[in-house]
């Protein structure tokens, strides 16, 4: 393991777990859940997208899926600190969104609603261990210099996520949905 990217797995690990706990309470073979789920990954991926290259195709993954279960990407919801955010930390962060997105998957998967299913298209998506590779060279061939800008820019993008939960969870949600009693959102 490179030196950066012990630093970012070590320096990071606070954020990555409490991210990780947050999109973890949601139970994803619930459509509402599942919702939310899909509705603060837009929201985060449409922020964070534009500014990384390569950028995997998860947008439009995400709109497809959202499409299936008739809602709305958020609006409103902004995060000006990305506008400094150095890419690789981006980088890091969305690209190692897909090992974390396995475990979430089982999940999903576990659910007999058919609906659910027919949203699967970001969990589908190919090619995003080949996009995790082609990262970790990219943070290998890392000038040392740009070390603590990478950390700070990884940081960014898990207070983006968790920020993009937080909106859609408050009510930045499509117009056809409602918050729940215990904070999540269920169809109309």
């Amino acid at each position: 393991m490179t030196p950066l990217r012990r630093r970012l797995r070590e320096e990071t690990r606070a954020e990555h777990d409490r991210l990780d706990a947050a999109f973890g309470a949601l139970d994803l073979s619930d459509t509402a859940d599942y919702g939310v789920f899909l509705l603060a990954h837009h929201a985060a991926h449409d922020l964070i997208e534009p500014r990384i290259r390569p950028a995997p195709p998860r947008l439009d993954a995400l709109r497809r899926d959202l499409d299936v279960l008739g809602l709305t990407p958020v609006s409103g919801f902004t995060h000006p600190s990305l506008d400094a955010a150095h890419p690789a930390g981006l980088s890091y962060v969305v690209a190692g969104s897909y090992l974390g997105g396995q475990v979430l998957k089982r999940a999903w998967q576990a659910s007999p609603n058919r609906k659910l299913h027919a949203a699967g298209h970001y969990f589908a998506l190919p090619g995003l261990k080949d996009h995790w590779q082609a990262v970790l060279k990219v943070l290998k061939e890392m000038d040392p210099e740009q070390h603590d800008d990478v950390l700070e820019g990884a940081r960014t993008a898990f207070m983006c996520f968790e920020r993009a939960l937080e909106h859609v969870s408050r009510g930045g949600m499509s117009p056809i949905m409602e918050t729940g009693s215990r904070g999540a959102v269920k169809e109309k």
